[in-house]
């Protein structure tokens, strides 16, 4: 291989990698911002036994945690957006607009437990994977534990959807956290999901 070669080889790799690295430190921005929200609601729950059970609520809520974080981190505030039009549908939040009419990173938010409602999320951000309109989608839910929304995944959606326990960093994968207060008969699952382009 000559040396202009390889060097371009270098380069391809060096661009993809720097590519990856932009997205996962946007999943990061997001995967903090649901940990700030969980954590948020705990101290909610525990002070008074309330929480918000409208969807339409949590994606306010979250939507203030990352503009929150972006202001931290010097991000350009431009780079977040509600009900984004993607296909011809929504996606509740776009983070990072592309130039091609699409998005880095498309999230959708849920406040059930129902896996039709969920699987329908998923089968919209695989959509706008596989049309390369957007470089990853993340689905986040709480549900009610009694609903055993992670058993049912385990069964019926995790083999579809490539789905891991743990973060790779190239991989599609889930986070769970369990919100339990018995002084006010709370108890709840929280469900960060990840879709890449595996």
């Amino acid at each position: 291989m000559s040396k202009c070669m390889h060097l371009n080889v270098i380069c391809a790799q060096h661009t993809n990698h720097f590519m990856k690295s932009e997205i996962n430190n946007w999943i990061d921005i997001l995967r903090e911002a649901w940990s700030n929200l969980v954590s948020d609601y705990r101290k909610l729950g525990e002070r008074s036994g309330y929480a918000h059970r409208r969807e339409e609520d949590i994606r306010c809520f979250l939507f203030c945690k990352i503009m929150d974080l972006l202001q931290e981190r010097d991000k350009f505030l431009l780079d977040l957006a509600a009900d984004v039009p993607i296909l011809n549908q929504k996606a509740d939040i776009g983070l990072a607009p592309k130039k091609e009419d699409g998005w880095k990173i498309a999230l959708e938010i849920k406040r059930t437990g129902k896996l039709d409602k969920i699987k329908e999320d998923l089968e919209k951000l695989r959509n706008f994977l596989e049309r390369k309109k957007i470089e990853a989608g993340v689905f986040l839910t709480i549900a009610e534990h009694s609903e055993n929304l992670r058993e049912k995944l385990t069964q019926s959606i995790n083999t579809e959807f490539k789905l891991e326990g743990q973060d790779q960093e190239n991989n599609n994968f889930t986070e769970w956290h369990r919100i339990k207060i018995d002084k006010f008969n709370m108890d709840w699952d929280t469900l960060f999901l990840v879709l890449r382009k595996v």
